[in-house]
This record gives structure tokens, C-alpha cells and sequence, in this order.
């Protein structure tokens, strides 16, 4: 039988999920990771293909929203897309 190794304080066990803090539209939210830009706004309702966002700064392609896991002390700008016109 195997022991499972100890893990000190302050270690995180591998796959481990975690809550960490990011920034979303100057509000502080928690998050659940491990998780990616995609999940994170499907978790909330938001439809990828609807938003522009900007990750710490860059703007980013909703082809690689799927590519970005999000960490301790990201910012998220998102912007929701309206149409109209007169």
C-alpha cells in the first residue's frame, strides 16, 4: 500500500483546485482553478463569441480563450457587444 506524501503548509497538492483572486471590470472576484478565460465566462453566463476581452492589458482572440489559464492577480476587462443603429 502506498503512503500518500505529506504536504506542508502552503503546498498545493498537483490537480489540486484552488481559489484565487482576479480582477473582472475593477470588481475583485474568486475563482475555482484550475480554469480557463472560456470556462470562466461560460461559468457566468457570457457567450465567447459576444465579448471582447482584455487580459492583463492585451486584447485577446476568442480562439485562444481556451489557451489562457487564469491566475492569481489577472485583470479581466470584458466588453459585451451591442448592436443597433438608427
Amino acid at each position: 500500500m502506498n503512503d500518500p506524501k505529506e504536504i506542508g503548509p502552503g503546498e498545493i497538492r498537483p490537480g489540486a483546485i484552488q481559489a484565487i483572486a482576479i480582477t473582472v471590470n475593477g470588481t475583485l472576484r474568486e475563482v475555482q482553478t484550475p480554469c480557463s478565460l472560456h470556462a470562466f465566462l461560460v461559468q457566468h453566463d457570457v457567450n465567447p463569441l459576444l465579448v471582447a476581452v482584455e487580459y492583463n492589458g492585451d486584447i485577446v482572440r476568442p480562439e485562444r480563450f481556451d489557451e489562457i489559464a487564469l491566475q492569481t492577480g489577472d485583470q479581466l476587462e470584458i466588453v459585451h457587444m451591442v448592436g443597433g443603429g438608427a
